[in-house]
């Protein structure tokens, strides 16, 4: 989280590090809400990095209630420094092919989640082909007490409670690298251009 977070920073510090004194302000602009963020495009040093430089900023809309995937950034690198990331929502699941040749009938749009820690089952959802009598056995038996290696599907996810609760962490810190680096390269080329224009 802090690379990812940096990597903002530092390239709004390249932009207006010479022209600034105010070292608290070097930093990219993530803002609480449209109000805060506005001000700080007025008052704030990010104004020396140039009237493109903002336009992108105002497009991006890095605040909460703005573009909130962008905002997470900043939010869980907050609880990263100075608390701690709980990783403690797990899901394993199980789709409806896997369990067609787990337990040997045909099984359609169906899904074992384990949701939660350890072994809990706390969903099922069958929804099981075949005829009457192959559908009353597998549904009067409950649970299955099956000997088998299966492909599941596994992942971890962030505590409730914190931003993006649930969601699976491999993939949100994927969502926000590519992200950042999608930042950077925009306020890059808006800062290279001819068009970019600078207070005085």
């Amino acid at each position: 989280m802090h690379n990812i977070r940096s990597s903002l920073d530092i390239i709004i510090f390249s932009m207006i590090g010479k022209n600034s004194d105010k070292i608290r302000e070097l930093y990219f602009p993530f803002s609480y809400n449209l109000e805060s963020f506005e001000k700080q495009l007025i008052n704030g040093s990010i104004k020396y990095a140039g009237n493109e430089v903002i336009n992108v900023l105002k497009d991006i809309k890095p605040y909460n209630g703005g573009n909130n995937l962008l905002y997470n950034i900043h939010r869980l690198n907050i609880i990263d420094k100075h608390r701690l990331l709980i990783i403690s929502h797990r899901v394993a699941v199980l789709t409806d092919r896997q369990m067609s040749e787990l337990i040997g009938i045909k099984i359609i749009n169906g899904n074992f989640i384990f949701n939660g820690i350890g072994d809990e089952l706390v969903r099922v959802s069958l929804n099981i082909q075949g005829n009457r009598k192959e559908r009353r056995t597998v549904r009067s038996k409950g649970s299955f007490d099956v000997e088998c290696e299966g492909d599941v599907k596994f992942y971890l996810g962030f505590a409730k409670g914190q931003p993006c609760a649930g969601q699976d962490v491999v993939e949100t810190l994927a969502q926000f690298a590519n992200l950042a680096e999608a930042t950077v390269d925009r306020l890059t080329r808006a800062y290279l251009s001819p068009s970019n224009r600078f207070p005085t």
